[in-house]
């Protein structure tokens, strides 16, 4: 059995897991990306979402607001109705106390949704997006979200290749290292048996 220098030894070792090193660094570029796609991803469904949630707040402002009319153009009626009367009924003075908690109710209801509002905006103004140009924003981030998606897709697959080729390299390098050290142990066996032997 020939004997090979160190040197040689390592060169070999070098020359076998060059390509391991290779696929182990464009794994960890890969994922790398896909870590940052998916962020990206995240966000701009995040901001998606925010817009969604402004539209359904506003509309329930703008119920708030019309039902908080009505409520106070009746307490209005009624006040001036009581104030018309000789004399008022006991369920008269209910109905307007019921008037009165509508409008005190949804006061603070429109208060309330006014500052979520407010906050809203200010979320979405933040990631870029302009209230007033809600329609353009929400293309947009359609075709954004598209986009980061395919890119997602694409980067996962080639991920999965990378990571394939890099765990059948690896099975190689366990089947050649256990094939080395069976060959070692042979030739162990055989140098005992011929010392044995003489």
């Amino acid at each position: 059995m020939s004997s090979l220098s160190l040197s040689a030894i390592l060169t070999i070792v070098d020359e076998a897991t060059r390509p391991l090193k290779g696929i182990q660094k464009e794994s960890q570029r890969l994922t790398d990306a896909f870590r940052e796609q998916s962020k990206e991803l995240k966000q701009l469904k995040r901001s998606q979402n925010d817009i969604e949630s402004f539209k359904r707040l506003k509309s329930s402002l703008k119920d708030t607001s019309q039902n908080l009319a009505i409520a106070k153009k009746a307490t209005e009626r009624l006040t001036r109705e009581h104030a018309a009367l000789p004399k008022v009924t006991k369920a008269m003075t209910r109905e307007l106390e019921r008037a009165q908690k509508s409008v005190e109710k949804l006061t603070h209801l429109k208060l309330n949704q006014t500052a979520q509002l407010k906050q809203n905006i200010a979320v979405l103004k933040q990631a870029g997006i302009n209230t007033n140009q809600l329609r353009l924003h929400e293309k947009g981030l359609t075709d954004q979200i598209d986009a980061a998606t395919q890119a997602l897709k694409s980067q996962k697959a080639q991920l999965a290749q990378v990571q394939a080729r890099q765990a059948a390299i690896a099975q190689a390098h366990a089947n050649y290292e256990g094939a080395s050290n069976f060959e070692a142990q042979i030739g162990s066996v055989a140098a005992q048996a011929a010392i044995s032997a003489s």
